[in-house]
């Protein structure tokens, strides 16, 4: 029997924590499956397979050095070992830290298999910049491939990290499309305070600087002033919590605002909404999206890079993105991504906050657009089912 291995921190949130959670889910059951997690004392997704805790506790500050620092060398001398003794056919990695650990303890006859999930060159922060960057450009060559999660992805690795164009290639998450419906049905105790033709937008992922929240909730916040019935549902969680729950009460808006959480079940409330809306200054592809397309929502997304024009505008040019205007793609609405500078209430919308909102504004207005994209929806995302991006996964163990 063959075996892999799949390293990632943790199976309890997260956009990388989900897509292996579906692919360990769709593995075929004739290989034995690891699944390496620092802590495994909170699993909230799904999986198949042996889990191996390397009872890393968590800290209050995860971007310590100190913890980094252990997280390293604890992952370094249990992987090396795991290595060694499981004689795996392929080890596959998620999230930065973790492929390095899995470069440098890179064996012979196990292939080493590294996942990039955004943009490196767009994180400005102090360890990105100065310790992550050089280790990318000095390592990642030495793996036996990089897998990118959009042609993006693929592409900043190769102009601004030097990694070899025969290295690269890119696989999309898979997503299992029936069970998210049934999921989506399973239950109809969510949002059952709308009111009559109360348009409902609804946003998801953590609440941190990359997914540019708050730009959302400054723009909603005139739709409510402008005298529009709507509401809007956040659900995640994150460093920006008091952030976001501040500009609500700061713009007035506590009655139309509702900050969920983590929701164990995301599809029920996304059934639910009437439009999906991502924010996002940068991703590596977006997740959200596809999970709110295979709900059959109409989407409104920020044209950032690496993803989203993929995704609802394929087969045009991802160099290009959206600047001065509302562009109605083929499976979605594009808007310029917006300026990623945080704001009070007593500031003026930007520009791009405008143009989001006058994006809102088409999806509350406009019936026939709304229809349009609705039944468009399962088109684009009939491509990311689990047994085509499975098989892609497998070609590339053994070729």
């Amino acid at each position: 029997m063959r075996k892999i291995a799949f390293i990632v921190s943790s199976l309890d949130t997260g956009g990388a924590q989900r897509a292996v959670s579906n692919i360990v889910t769709n593995w075929p059951d004739d290989w034995e499956i690891d699944i390496i997690l620092n802590n495994a004392a909170i699993i909230k997704y799904p999986y198949k397979g042996n889990i191996i805790d390397l009872k890393i506790k968590e800290p209050k500050n995860r971007k310590s050095i100190w913890y980094q620092l252990k997280v390293f060398l604890k992952r370094f001398r249990r992987i090396k070992s795991l290595k060694r003794k499981r004689k795996y056919d392929a080890c596959i990695s998620f999230l930065d830290s973790a492929n390095i650990v899995n470069i440098l303890t890179k064996t012979a006859k196990t292939k080493t298999i590294v996942s990039v999930r955004c943009e490196l060159s767009q994180d400005n922060s102090f360890s990105y910049r100065y310790i992550l960057t050089p280790m990318v450009k000095h390592l990642y060559n030495k793996a036996d491939k990089v897998v990118s999660l959009s042609k993006g992805v693929e592409k900043d690795l190769v102009s601004n990290f030097g990694l070899e164009p025969q290295k690269n290639c890119t696989i999309y998450n898979c997503y299992n499309l029936q069970k998210m419906k049934m999921l989506a049905n399973s239950e109809d105790n969510v949002l059952n305070d709308l009111g009559e033709n109360e348009v409902c937008f609804i946003s998801m992922g953590r609440f941190t600087y990359q997914k540019g929240g708050w730009h959302l909730i400054r723009a909603f916040a005139k739709l409510v002033h402008d005298g529009y019935k709507c509401k809007l549902v956040l659900l995640g969680t994150g460093e920006l919590k008091e952030y976001y729950e501040k500009l609500v009460e700061e713009y007035n808006i506590e009655k139309s605002v509702d900050i969920v959480g983590f929701a164990d079940n995301p599809f029920v409330y996304l059934k639910k909404a009437t439009c999906f809306v991502f924010p996002s200054l940068f991703e590596g592809f977006g997740n959200a999206l596809i999970e709110a397309l295979a709900c059959d929502l109409p989407v409104i997304s920020s044209d950032f890079k690496s993803g989203a024009r993929e995704i609802l505008a394929p087969g045009t040019n991802i160099d290009f993105h959206v600047m001065d205007e509302i562009e109605y793609a083929k499976y979605g609405i594009l808007v310029p991504v917006c300026e990623g500078k945080y704001f009070g209430a007593e500031e003026k919308l930007t520009k791009n906050e405008m143009i989001m909102y006058r994006a809102m504004t088409e999806i509350i207005n406009n019936k026939e657009l709304r229809d349009k994209y609705k039944k468009n929806a399962h088109l684009c995302v009939e491509q990311y089912e689990p047994q085509s991006i499975i098989k892609q996964w497998i070609d590339l163990i053994e070729e």
